[in-house]
């Protein structure tokens, strides 16, 4: 992933917001997802701005940690949901 990348859900993932969680599904294959606070943070950035670097940026305004532990974070999840058919990544040239 680069900082041009963008990501964003997949077509067939619907989603809950559970107070400060989230829980994702999707509907073709069946793989459910929930997320514990800082994955909803990181699903709602995903669904407002869509870009990688966009995401790191308002995870490190709102939650304490070095830029390099909150990038990481990003990236592990956003590369786990991708796996599991929950997003898709846009790898922009």
């Amino acid at each position: 992933m680069t900082r041009r990348t963008a990501v964003r859900a997949h077509p067939d993932v619907v989603f809950q917001k559970l107070g400060d969680e989230a829980v994702l599904l999707n509907l073709r294959t069946g793989v459910y997802w929930s997320l514990n606070h800082t994955g909803a943070r990181i699903w709602d950035e995903i669904i407002h701005s869509g870009k990688l670097t966009e995401i790191v940026a308002a995870l490190q305004r709102e939650f304490a940690g070095s830029s390099a532990e909150i990038n990481a974070t990003v990236r592990d999840l956003v590369r786990e949901l991708n796996q599991q058919g929950l997003v898709v990544v846009d790898e922009e040239q």
